[in-house]
């Protein structure tokens, strides 16, 4: 992990890119910008379209809260899980991480543990070689694992590159200590877990995370099935911090917190 780390630390002391405009625009430096290291990608401007000013408060607002909910020092492992396809939780955790990385000057990581339909390194543009299930594995540094998105504080990987599903891979003993390394090097260590419905993954990951963010479609999902889901993280020792409910009847998509 020693070369992500470095670049952190050089960003934290000042050393690295200052941004002064906003998402989506070419952002400009204070300092000279420091050459890149491989295999880190270059996000175009091109992908990383300006959320609207609405939804960049709320997803603002859903740090502070999460910031409250838990506030031990050091970094933050967040897990965000639908109940089931088509909520739009990759879309929102994806915002999320932009908006705490280039908005609010956050480090952050943000893990695709999606084995059979990741999508965020597709959104970057990205063709990953490596997935940090081999970081698990101690076959590959964690730096191979994870792309930088521009010169902006926010990494990128997913759990695979394999087509082939390891049901496994989230009970190694290996990811304890893993996520607690990632958060002394990160503020926030996001996971996009697959929806409830079509695989077991994030309920086995709940249990290894600080918390879990819980997201359902407006008059789509079932309040029973929400609230199953629920109970199920909390019984395997999972802290849900919150429920969105996503895709309102809105002109600007608006989320509504309902925290337990």
């Amino acid at each position: 992990m020693t070369k992500v780390f470095e670049a952190l630390e050089r960003a934290k002391q000042g050393q690295g890119p200052v941004l002064t405009q906003t998402i989506g625009s070419k952002p400009e430096t204070a300092v000279e910008r420091t050459p890149r290291v491989r295999p880190w990608a270059l996000a175009t401007p091109q992908t990383m379209p300006a959320p609207d000013r609405r939804l960049k408060e709320t997803l603002a607002a859903l740090y502070q809260r999460i910031d409250t909910l838990l506030p031990e020092p050091g970094g933050k492992t967040v897990q965000f899980m639908g109940t089931r396809h088509g909520e739009g939780t990759s879309v929102i955790v994806r915002e999320f991480a932009k908006i705490c990385a280039f908005n609010l000057g956050k480090t952050v990581v943000l893990l695709d543990a999606n084995q059979r339909e990741p999508s965020q390194l597709r959104f970057f543009n990205i063709q990953p070689q490596h997935g940090w299930e081999e970081c698990l594995r101690d076959t590959v540094p964690f730096e191979n694992t994870v792309h930088q998105i521009g010169e902006q504080r926010l990494y990128v990987g997913q759990v695979s590159v394999h087509a082939a599903y390891a049901p496994r891979v989230f009970d190694l003993p290996q990811i304890g200590p893993f996520f607690e390394g990632l958060k002394r090097n990160f503020d926030l260590v996001l996971i996009d877990a697959p929806p409830a419905g079509a695989s077991p993954d994030g309920f086995a990951l709940s249990r290894r995370v600080d918390g879990v963010v819980v997201v359902v479609e407006a008059e789509k999902t079932r309040r029973q099935v929400a609230k199953r889901v629920l109970t199920s993280i909390e019984q395997l020792g999972g802290h849900v911090l919150g429920v969105i409910l996503n895709k309102r009847r809105y002109p600007i998509p608006g989320f509504v917190y309902k925290w337990l």
